[in-house]
């Protein structure tokens, strides 16, 4: 559902809407408010305004999602829509922002769409979750099953937002947070500004040209070679980023 919401998010690009000023009510109005925040910001990054002909091709795209809302399988979550919303409009603020600095609106908008079939009801575990909110479908029992909190017991079961299974106690743990303790293999708390877990086994930014790393995603450059290596493109800004699609 995450990957449904972020492609529909990418095709948003080329389309126009309305500017959001209450948190939308239905999935259409989410779209558009979508729509229009990009929309606004090729215009003052690009100079570019949306067609409005591409409002049709806007409705096609959330054809498969609006049928399972109005089938009763999924429902909009309208608090976490404006809060994916803000989140968007906090990403596109700036065209100068360089797209590695830009705050990531996904796991804010990764909660939209949510099922409406109740904890302990059968479910299929292929396609679309349609699971109620802070649930998923467990292969093996084929039932709609609550994602552990932390501090449960994770040998069963899948751990919950921001939480991992500690292999250790065998209990589910909070993600480490900026200056604590990690491991290569973990991802840190994705809340908030880009963490990773570098050298010295501590979440922090992203490394410097020149600093010891041990893997590609410590460094800002996304390049690693013992040491951080400088990148082999510019680094592109979020005006880049929209202004090229327009080309």
């Amino acid at each position: 559902m995450r990957n449904l919401l972020l492609s529909v998010g990418l095709l948003l690009s080329f389309g126009c809407g309305v500017s959001p000023a209450t948190a939308p009510t239905t999935y259409y109005d989410f779209l558009m408010g979508q729509n229009q925040i990009i929309c606004e910001a090729q215009a003052r990054c690009c100079g570019v305004k949306c067609s409005a002909s591409s409002d049709s091709t806007l409705v096609r795209t959330s054809l498969d999602t609006q049928r399972f809302i109005d089938a009763g399988k999924l429902t909009l979550d309208s608090q976490a829509a404006q809060t994916c919303l803000d989140a968007q409009r906090a990403r596109y603020d700036s065209c100068d922002v360089l797209l590695p600095n830009l705050p990531d609106p996904s796991l804010a908008c990764s909660r939209v769409i949510v099922g409406t079939v109740a904890v302990g009801s059968a479910c299929d575990p292929v396609g679309t979750n349609f699971c109620v909110s802070n649930a998923y479908c467990d292969g093996l029992t084929r039932a709609c099953t609550k994602y552990l909190g932390s501090g449960e017991s994770c040998m069963t079961g899948r751990c919950g937002s921001n939480l991992f299974c500690d292999t250790m106690s065998r209990t589910c743990k909070a993600l480490p947070k900026n200056g604590e303790s990690c491991a290569v293999s973990l991802t840190c708390d994705p809340s908030g500004a880009k963490l990773v877990c570098l050298p010295n086994m501590v979440c922090g930014s992203p490394l410097d040209d020149g600093q010891m790393c041990q893997t590609a995603s410590q460094c800002k450059s996304s390049l690693c070679a013992t040491t951080c290596a400088p990148a082999t493109t510019p680094p592109r800004s979020l005006r880049n980023d929209l202004c090229r699609a327009l080309r």
